[in-house]
């Protein structure tokens, strides 16, 4: 707050859960009641993200009030015409002077524009900033977690003549009240066993905690891009090898698809031990589903698929028939034949030859690329799930012989410290279903379905016989 106060721009990059919503949202209303008249204008990545998150946090804050000034909507505080605060997602389909912000309606004496998780703001909202800031008084406040060591927010921060703050997690209040304040210390903890860490001092259970810090450390390690953004606040450096650059993962949450898409589903089966069965789905382009399962047998496996292929009525889903997995497809498919369903099922064996073998070393390394272009181009959208991010950004690619496109295999990244990418996996069998499925190409089960259907007709006709009451006349 006093860095806004003496400063044009304010840069802030920081860690997750270090109240950065609760502390905005105290900024928000600060700067409206002092200075008058004034407007305050946030925005976020999208919607979602406007009106869930710091704008929720302005609501509670305003009706927590002993004396509440102005008038509340969910996502304006109007206390007259020309003082206010209002929050605004993106328009990304239209041009830059077509943005949903109109600049010469929020000119004002004293003005702040606050960018939320300013590392997902559209490029073009950037140079709207610049317009909204020709008052006599104007601020501007950017805050999020560092994606890429690139970008308006890599610029501004680095560049700034104005003010720029670092929050780590080693700043927050349960860190400092448990006496951890370096990466050297949770360092020494992550190494220790669980049974003989310390407990550790809670006083504010909505920050993160070092039971947290410890977990992701050992799971993600110190040099994870994602470990570097979401924990120490840094910007992280994505390697020219990278396949999904952590920046294009985090632009992603807030991504529009093309409506109209099919709803496709990727399978990554696991068996027993640390690595997971994992179900990804897309509708639309849309991820809504994220459902990891441990410790089930082929049969179970099954099982959860055939239900889910029963609720949620998939247009496809595409499953990892490599080893185990191929009794886990054949059961899947005869289910799925037997019983005329409408759902192509998709054998995918990563280790096959691609359909572009001019290109891509295998079908591993088409469907992985593949993928890595729609998040590029922001046509899916990914739900923010940590661990699946952390899998995706670790993954390496590289050109073999001949120019072809091969992606780095799991061995090599158990070498490197990182586990199974079981949920990078689902994630991308998923968006390979995407493609599988799209308009003018031919369901891969179409033919196979035609030739089940007499074993079908078959296996009915002998169900009808065991339900018959009677016997048929001689």
């Amino acid at each position: 707050m006093e860095s806004v106060r003496w400063n044009r721009e304010t840069f802030v990059r920081s860690g997750h859960g270090l109240g950065k919503t609760f502390t905005l949202a105290d900024l928000v209303l600060w700067f409206l009641y002092c200075f008058v008249p004034s407007k305050v204008i946030t925005l976020a990545p999208s919607q979602r993200q406007v009106e869930q998150l710091l704008w929720a946090e302005i609501r509670k804050k305003w009706e927590r009030a002993n004396i509440k000034m102005g008038k509340m909507t969910r996502s304006r505080l109007v206390l007259d015409e020309d003082h206010f605060a209002e929050g605004i997602s993106p328009r990304l389909d239209v041009g830059v002077e077509d943005q949903g912000i109109r600049t010469q309606g929020y000119h004002s004496p004293n003005t702040l524009i606050l960018f939320d998780e300013a590392p997902g703001i559209h490029p073009a909202q950037w140079e709207v900033k610049e317009g909204l800031m020709s008052g006599a008084f104007a601020r501007f406040c950017g805050v999020g977690n560092p994606v890429a060591a690139a970008g308006n927010f890599y610029t501004g921060y680095t560049k700034t003549r104005g003010g720029k703050l670092h929050m780590d997690i080693f700043k927050s209040p349960n860190f400092v009240k448990s006496g951890v304040t370096s990466l050297a210390m949770l360092e020494k903890l992550a190494a220790m066993p669980d049974s003989k860490l310390p407990q550790f001092a809670i006083p504010f259970p909505a920050l993160s905690t070092v039971v947290w810090a410890i977990e992701v450390l050992r799971k993600w390690g110190p040099k994870s891009p994602l470990f570097i953004s979401r924990v120490l606040g840094g910007f992280p450096i994505s390697g020219t090898d990278a396949l999904f650059p952590l920046a294009w993962l985090e632009a992603s949450k807030a991504s529009t698809p093309r409506s109209g898409g099919p709803k496709v589903t990727g399978v990554d089966i696991a068996r027993f031990g640390s690595s997971e069965t994992v179900l990804a789905g897309f509708d639309e382009g849309i991820q809504y589903l994220l459902e990891i399962h441990t410790g089930l047998d082929t049969e179970e496996v099954a099982g959860v698929i055939e239900n889910h292929i029963k609720q949620d009525k998939p247009d496809a889903v595409a499953i990892d028939s490599t080893g185990l997995g191929a009794g886990v497809y054949d059961k899947v498919a005869r289910f799925v034949s037997l019983r005329g369903i409408k759902c192509d099922i998709i054998s995918v064996e990563n280790g096959s030859r691609s359909e572009e073998p001019d290109v891509y070393v295998n079908l591993r390394a088409q469907s992985y690329y593949k993928a890595r272009e729609m998040v590029k181009a922001c046509d899916v959208q990914l739900k923010d799930d940590p661990d699946t991010f952390h899998q995706l950004a670790s993954i390496r690619y590289r050109y073999a012989a001949g120019g072809l496109i091969q992606i780095e295999s799991k061995e090599s990244m158990r070498k490197r410290g990182i586990g199974s990418p079981d949920r990078a996996d689902a994630v991308v069998m998923a968006l390979h279903a995407l493609d599988m499925v799209a308009p003018g190409r031919k369901m891969q089960s179409d033919s196979w379905m035609e030739d089940m259907v007499s074993d079908r007709e078959a296996v009915e006709a002998e169900e009808e016989k065991k339900r018959s009451p009677w016997e048929p006349e001689e």
